[in-house]
């Protein structure tokens, strides 16, 4: 278990002589000189310190666990952390020792630098400083509530004199502002400065290793973050939140639905295992963001509404209506079945208004007019009626489940909601392994959410650097009139970061400004369509991922990029756009959710604010396999990459390594780039998905609702197609389950082998032959047995209806016309009579002239039996009579 931390004080009082006489020195390490000066030299931490060694974790070592975000002139730091030891020997820490930069970060690469090392320092607190015994001051003594409150005093740590093997002792630091020494006015002073708390120490012999020594010296530096924020008095910088309610969780069945008992994990804050509390996290987010778009995965919701059992009365209502015509209507037991679909009266984003269009109709924005015009956004009542309140029993055994739903429908209240592809497909990916049919039902789902939340659909957000200029049309074509790019693919022309605000043509090519304003299909004849461009942040995004998941190696990276960003110019306000993982929400998204809200140099803003802004200059498009060679290329990589995106005429200040001050950054790139590679080797994968659902979409035809059947089958693929499976390189596992759903559900029902047919009558015979439905659907079908001879003569069956787990003998007619052995093929047709995949194998022994051959045998035997009965009566003749007997008659006759 952790040690609790002890924490001595000192006044601000009794430590001014000694900051004041390292005043001097703080100036001379704030300028570039200091760099190269032996002071600089002394404050930063040991090089060997610096140096990560191949397995860190494998020796005692520090990491900083929490950091205050930012710091006011009279606030305070507070850095706390701990001292791990993961040997099997005992480990006795020296000290702990917090350093700052000694310059403010004013370049995104000077972030991802001080992750990798941290030199030039100045040294803020150390466990060894011995603060003395604070003076008593009468005239220091509260009195009452109206005492103001203390200033913030030095505190520092009492480190325990060892460590124990496999244990681990916590720190946590208190350095007042004046004593952050942060030099120069509000404005020059302000900004990002990195930080680090250095360990030393001595790590006895390991007891595991005997070749080692007896003792050896431990200097390791866990790097962090934190923003001076003296009052400077800039421009914000407004940033515009994508935040996704998605679940990048695969059915163990390969189905296409979330199982309800993950789905009430994931919204259960409390829970343990895979995806515990994720939803309820994402919740939390949005209410801390209440500027961010809330982009839906359609997968989610529906899975969700199943699990709740929404539309019971809808099904119900519908059976009642299906029962005429003398059909039965067997209804599907699929699951798919019970996700919402658009409603009748859902209308499109043209018909749909704001709520301020709405007020301006003479409707209020909570129940207003469904008429009016709008923008693409759509308010919940504007599309249909939502599924209705789940049962008390549903309520008691998904309880949290309950409430996330309710929450997430109040939210679509006043949010804006942006639609994705169904399970966030990977749209880049399947457009470039021509999965036409997938892709459509992949857009096509976005209904889902439009008709239940009232999500808006004219947005794609493909995945970040794995656009080519081919797709720009494709997402023209699905009737999107904005795309969602990375400022990897589409780089800024200036110095600095550019708005996010910008426009795109089709063909790839830059478009000017502002010429994504008219609608998508008013392009002159022979001019391609320009889209309007939001253009996403990569380097803030990634940043954001890491900080994200809770575990991030350099707290406060985030905010200091930020903050670095807004340096950049500091009076220039611009409008930036951040996506946030396209997977469950970490642990860390809540913090990081309210560090956003709070960064007072930070502004949040709506995704229809941004829209609206001043449209930007931009590059063109730039291509997977160029970014990836950027990300690694160095500055001649970088210089490239700026000229193929038409960089501007200063060369975008490409002189730093890889990426222009004004780029993505480095972190940015190489994510951008490696989710490149990610979707590149995806392809080849995916394109066995697309053979399965040819199949099974070819089979679906034996279904009630073959239309259905299909959609299911491709919203079970799709899910191996999700930005966050692939991203994650679970696709293969994900196929496998997947296409073994598929393939049940195609090979469902089909004509079960039976035993061969010994004789068929001359004129017709009937064959028994036994269908099976093993899914939980309704089919039906008809059956036709087909000879590759012309001695069998056959016909199809009526039509035959299995419901769900259904088993059924059918007899089939047949007409033998000559004798022969048949191997004929029992087939499954649709009702209409097309020919279905499923087929079985049967022999028939026809014996077509078996009744006269019978009764010629059997009459022959007869008249074989007559003649032989006399004959043998023929030769057999009349009895003899005894020779003494006939004399005596004789003799008898003469007598008289």
């Amino acid at each position: 278990m952790p040690s609790a931390p002890s924490r001595r004080t000192r006044t601000p009082r009794l430590v001014l002589a000694r900051w004041a006489a390292g005043a001097a020195a703080c100036a001379l390490a704030l300028t570039p000189l200091a760099r190269g000066t032996d002071a600089a030299a002394q404050q930063q931490p040991d090089p060997a310190a610096e140096a990560p060694t191949a397995e860190p974790a494998a020796s005692p070592h520090v990491t900083v666990d929490e950091v205050s975000p930012w710091m006011e002139s009279d606030g305070a730091l507070t850095v706390t952390g701990r001292v791990i030891n993961p040997t099997s020997a005992d480990f006795t820490p020296s000290s702990v020792e917090i350093v700052r930069s000694s310059n403010r970060m004013t370049m995104r690469d000077d972030v991802s630098d001080w992750v990798d090392q941290q030199t030039a320092t100045v040294l803020l607190a150390s466990s060894d400083d011995e603060p003395p015994e604070p003076a008593d001051d009468p005239d220091d003594q509260s009195e009452g509530d109206d005492a103001e409150p203390d200033e913030p005093t030095l505190e520092v740590p009492d480190l325990p004199t060892t460590v124990a093997p496999g244990e681990q002792a916590e720190f946590s630091f208190t350095i007042p502002a004046d004593q952050f020494g942060a030099g120069g006015s509000a404005v020059s002073s302000w900004g990002a400065y990195g930080l680090g708390a250095t360990l030393s120490g001595t790590a006895e012999a390991d007891s595991e290793n005997p070749a080692g020594t007896s003792s050896s010296s431990v200097l390791t530096t866990a790097p962090a973050f934190t923003v001076w924020h003296p009052d400077p008095g800039i421009d914000r910088t407004e940033v515009t939140t994508v935040l996704p309610i998605t679940l990048d969780a695969t059915s163990t069945d390969g189905g296409p639905l979330i199982e309800p008992e993950l789905l009430e994990q994931a919204a259960d804050p409390e829970a343990t295992g895979d995806y515990a509390g994720a939803l309820r996290r994402v919740i939390t987010a949005a209410d801390t963001l209440p500027e961010s778009v809330l982009a839906v995965d359609p997968r989610l919701l529906a899975s969700v509404t199943a699990a709740l059992d929404l539309t019971t009365e809808a099904e119900e209502d519908t059976e009642g209506e299906g029962a005429s015509d003398g059909e039965d209507p067997a209804p599907d037991a699929s699951a798919s079945d019970d996700a919402p679909q658009p409603g009748a009266e859902a209308q499109s984003p043209d018909d749909e208004q704001t709520p301020d269009t709405a007020e301006t109709d003479g409707g209020s924005a909570d129940g207003g007019n469904a008429n009016g015009e709008g923008d693409g956004t759509t308010a919940p009542q504007d599309a249909g009626d939502l599924p209705t309140t789940p049962s008390e029993e549903v309520q008691e055994t998904y309880p949290h489940l309950t409430q996330w739903y309710e929450d997430v429908t109040e939210l679509a209240q006043d949010r804006e909601i942006m639609a994705l592809p169904w399970a966030d497909a990977h749209l880049t990916s399947l457009w470039h392994s021509d999965m036409s049919a997938l892709t459509e039902t992949a857009v096509g789902d976005r209904e889902i959410v439009e008709s239940t939340l009232g999500g808006r659909t004219d947005v794609l957000w493909p995945a970040a650097g794995t656009v080519r200029t081919g797709d720009l049309n494709a997402i023209a074509e699905a009737g999107a009139e904005t795309v969602i790019l990375s400022d990897t693919q589409q780089p800024s022309l200036t110095s600095y970061t550019s708005s996010a605000n910008s426009a795109i043509s089709v063909d790839g090519a830059r478009a000017q400004p502002g010429a994504a304003e008219d609608p998508a299909g008013t392009a002159p004849a022979g001019e391609p369509t320009v889209l309007q461009s939001l253009v996403a942040d990569s380097g803030l995004s990634e940043a954001a991922a890491v900080h994200s998941t809770g575990d991030s190696p350099a707290p406060g990276q985030f905010l200091a990029l930020s903050a670095a960003i807004t340096a950049e110019r500091p009076f220039d306000s611009r409008s930036l756009l951040l996506t946030l993982p396209r997977t469950a929400a970490g642990t860390g998204l809540p913090d990081l959710a309210d560090d956003l809200s709070r960064a007072p140099w930070v502004e949040g803003a709506t995704l229809e604010h941004l829209m609206d802004t001043e449209p930007v200059a931009r590059g063109p498009l730039v291509e997977m396999p160029e970014v990836a060679d950027t990300s690694g290329a160095g500055s001649d990589g970088a210089s490239a990459g700026s000229t193929g995106a038409g960089a501007g005429s200063d060369g975008a200040g490409a002189d730093r390594s890889g990426t222009s001050s004004g780029g993505p950054g480095e972190i940015g790139a190489e994510a951008d780039a490696h989710a490149g590679e990610q979707a590149a080797g995806a392809s080849a994968l995916l394109a066995s998905l697309q053979e399965q659902y040819t199949a099974g979409a070819e089979a679906s035809h034996a279904f009630v609702d073959a239309e259905a059947t299909r959609r299911d089958m491709a919203r079970a693929l799709l899910v191996c197609t999700a930005t966050g499976v692939i991203e994650a390189d679970r696709a293969d596992t994900c196929t496998e389950h997947a296409t073994g759903w598929v393939e049940g559900i195609a090979e469902g029902v089909r004509p079960e082998p039976g035993s061969s047919v010994l004789l068929v009558t001359g004129e017709q015979a009937m064959i028994p032959v036994r269908i099976e439905n093993s899914t939980d659907r309704s089919a039906r079908v008809r059956l036709r047995v087909e000879s590759p001879t012309p001695q069998l003569s056959t016909e199809v069956t009526d039509i035959v209806t299995l419901g769900p787990e259904e088993s059924r003998s059918v007899e089939v007619p047949v007409r033998g016309l000559a004798n022969a052995d048949v191997n004929s093929t029992v087939r499954l047709l649709t009702a209409d009579g097309d020919v279905l995949p499923q087929s079985t194998e049967l022999l028939v022994r026809v014996r077509a002239d078996w009744e006269n051959t019978a009764t010629i045998a059997i009459g022959a035997a007869l008249v074989l039996v007559l003649v032989g009965g006399l004959f043998r009566t023929i030769r057999r003749g009349r009895r003899k009579i005894p020779k003494n007997q006939l004399d005596a008659a004789v003799a008898r006759a003469e007598d008289g």
